[in-house]
């Protein structure tokens, strides 16, 4: 049900949820998750009146708030492996392209079953035009699926997929630092507290030495870390990282990862002696050459490069006291190497393919819609298919972009549809979470993360 108006709006929290100024009150829980919080959430995705969009994502924030789901940074917990407090369990990154609020909800009765909280719901902000999700709706969705589902705890909700654009920082470095800083202000506002910045495509290969040709991307790093330390609420450290660059090959070197960390704290200190830094650091270990399929479209999956990654992760602990490493694409990952990855002390992993794959390669979805999806793809991304690529491999590899397109239709399957979808996808969280050690972790989550509530102000439309 869409609201007309203002008044349509309020008369459907009649009764359950209470307006305050800058919080509000839940009267009755079970009637909020029966279907209020469905016509919530679905207004704040689809209402034509932007104003009642975002009346209805600030009500769905407050109610989270008041529920016990709250926006939290992972600082301390990553702090903590980086002393050793706790060993041999790698953090899941959940990157969530559509079907945002049926995702989230599995996710959260799969936490709820598993007895866990160490998972991370990633937006990818430089997909946000591609799957017509901004920072604030991916936020609403994952919140309403908290309270659809009964979850209260930290949400770690991460802007991931965070790059600076090379070729506009070239053309023109300070207007490209306004784009990225204007992005991070939008995050911070929306609830995320954990924030991944990518720099690496600011490598300049023609200068002379590896520390010149890292400079532009541990001194950019380093702005940011600066920039967000300044923004971010008092109460709370947001968790920061950055990533490494491949001058040659696939995998990021010793050398690589010491020159672009020295030179980063080397600039950080210069922005404040008593800055916190970032807790972790991305890596490249040879796993992107198997994320392009083969011509039939299936794809390889490949072997991680242990001892590179423990190598690298072992550089970051002890000599700069991060909570360890973070493999950014493990979808293309054999099983054995899924399985090793704690054993390495991989300390996050993201899981960028997984979900989509589950959906869009589900026998459930309707013919009609497949075929309407790949039809769109060849039409409106036409220019990707250069010659020698096949139409299976094309259209896996311009997939993710049906997203944005498709919102209203795959938000609009019918719930069987929808649940079948689902099933498969919750199977796939279960088993990573399960394979990453990370079932009855609660307990420890909540030794070092303490949710911090801040209310938000009530939207003028509701004045």
């Amino acid at each position: 049900m869409l609201y007309q108006s203002r008044e349509d709006l309020l008369a459907s929290l009649e009764g359950i949820i209470r307006l305050g100024s800058e919080e509000v009150t839940v009267l009755h829980g079970e009637q909020l998750r029966r279907q209020l919080i469905d016509t919530l959430v679905y207004n704040a995705l689809f209402n034509t009146d932007l104003r009642i969009r975002e009346v209805s994502k600030w009500v769905v924030h407050a109610a989270a708030l008041y529920l016990g789901a709250v926006p939290s940074s992972i600082q301390n917990l990553y702090q903590a492996r980086s002393q050793e407090d706790y060993t041999s369990k790698t953090l899941l990154a959940l990157n969530i392209r559509g079907l945002t609020y049926d995702t989230a909800r599995a996710v959260f009765r799969t936490l709820k079953t598993l007895d866990c909280t160490a998972t991370l719901f990633e937006y990818g902000v430089d997909e946000a035009a591609i799957t017509d999700q901004s920072p604030s709706e991916f936020v609403c969705c994952v919140l309403a699926a908290a309270i659809k589902e009964s979850y209260s705890g930290p949400v770690f909700l991460q802007a991931g997929r965070f790059r600076f654009n090379g070729k506009n920082y070239l053309k023109n470095a300070t207007e490209e630092r306004t784009t990225v800083r204007n992005h991070i202000k939008e995050l911070i506002d929306s609830g995320f507290y954990n924030i991944d910045v990518d720099t690496s495509r600011l490598v300049q290969s023609s200068r002379q030495t590896l520390a010149e040709k890292l400079r532009d991307c541990f001194e950019e790093l380093a702005n940011m870390t600066a920039y967000i330390r300044e923004l971010q609420p008092k109460e709370i450290v947001v968790a920061m990282g950055g990533r490494t660059t491949v001058l040659e090959g696939t995998q990021t070197i010793e050398e690589e990862l010491e020159v672009l960390l020295d030179g980063y704290f080397t600039s950080l200190k210069r922005q404040g002696v008593h800055l916190d830094g970032i807790v972790k650091v991305g890596i490249h270990a040879g796993i992107t050459e198997g994320s392009r399929p083969l011509p039939d479209g299936r794809v390889v999956h490949v072997q991680a490069d242990a001892k590179t990654i423990e190598t690298l992760n072992d550089l970051a602990i002890r000599q700069y006291r991060l909570g360890g490493v973070v493999l950014h694409e493990i979808s293309t990952l054999t099983e054995q190497s899924l399985k090793q990855l704690p054993t390495m002390q991989v300390l996050e992993a993201h899981a960028t393919s997984n979900l989509q794959d589950c959906i869009l390669d589900s026998p459930h979805l309707p013919e009609e819609l497949r075929q309407e999806i790949h039809g769109y793809l060849k039409d409106s991304h036409r220019a990707l298919w250069r010659e020698g690529i096949t139409e299976e491999q094309f259209l896996y590899a311009t997939r993710k972009a049906c997203f944005g397109p498709f919102k209203k239709k795959f938000w609009d399957l019918d719930s069987d549809v929808k649940a079948a979808l689902i099933e498969k996808l919750q199977e796939k969280i279960t088993a990573l979470l399960h394979t990453f050690a990370l079932a009855e972790t609660k307990a420890l989550v909540r030794e070092f993360v303490q949710p911090v509530v801040l209310p938000r102000e009530k939207p003028p439309f509701l004045a």
